[in-house]
């Protein structure tokens, strides 16, 4: 799923991301003026989901959608009681009176009934895989205030408690979010790699930064946040969409130890 939905937004045809922002702005507004724990990464990547399981029911075999959706509710920790036999329904052409119809659709209801809750893992499992990448992060955002930039107009009529002299209003951080950004980056700046996380020298400030900039119609989603010491926000301040794609180690290696 996390392929397929970085897939989408990198294709050339980009006919589904030309979509993204018209079909679901009444959701990622609220999201874009202030920060919220559902970001509009969560918003990209269901409207990704509910597009291919659109197009597999419409494309599809039932065995494969079958096989489909009964991985993603048992990779959410659900165990199906049993798996119909696809050879006897398709002998029966699925007529819905014998023993292995009846079968397939208690199957399906035990699927329905717990469907909901599993596509949220799965998206959400997703979307923490992306809090990593940060390349992703900031060609995803800086997508995104080109669609602010092209709606900016309307965007100051109809919200203009949000929208300061043509950009978004800045907010001061949760502490759930400082945290978090925080922890994901190991307490290091992203762009210099300087440890700010008062461990090493109480004395060391740190910013929480747009990595697409407020001045370029960034927004306030905790996708477009990155820590940063003071003397790199400083330096990058709002003329840039600077960040690092290499992930801080746990531990470093040296290349005598490769065998």
């Amino acid at each position: 799923m996390a392929g397929t939905t970085i897939g989408e937004f990198y294709e050339d045809s980009n006919l589904l991301l030309s979509e993204f922002w018209r079909d679901s702005k009444h959701q990622l507004l609220p999201r874009i003026f202030k920060p919220h724990k559902w970001t509009i990464m969560h918003e990209w990547i269901v409207y990704v989901f509910n597009f291919h399981h659109w197009y597999a029911e419409r494309h599809f075999e039932q065995r494969d959608i079958f096989s489909m959706e009964s991985k993603i509710v048992e990779d959410a920790g659900v165990l199906l009681s049993e798996h119909p036999d696809f050879e006897l329904l398709n002998e029966c052409n699925f007529c819905g009176g014998c023993a292995e119809c009846s079968k397939y659709m208690e199957i399906n209801k035990e699927i329905r009934y717990v469907w909901d809750d599993s596509v949220l893992s799965l998206v959400h499992t997703v979307f923490h895989l992306f809090m990593s990448n940060k390349k992703f992060l900031r060609d995803f955002n800086e997508y995104i205030s080109e669609c602010i930039k092209s709606d900016i107009n309307s965007l100051m009529i109809e919200n203009h408690e949000h929208v300061v002299n043509g950009k978004i209003r800045r907010v001061s951080w949760p502490k759930w979010l400082e945290r978090a950004i925080i922890f994901r980056d190991k307490g290091v700046c992203s762009i210099c790699r300087k440890d700010v996380s008062g461990t090493l020298n109480l004395e060391n400030k740190y910013a929480i930064d747009h990595i697409v900039p407020i001045a370029s119609y960034g927004n306030n989603d905790p996708t477009n946040l990155q820590l940063l010491c003071w003397v790199c926000n400083g330096i990058k301040s709002n003329k840039s969409s600077e960040t690092n794609n290499i992930d801080i180690p746990l531990w470093n290696v040296e290349s005598y130890m490769i065998t």
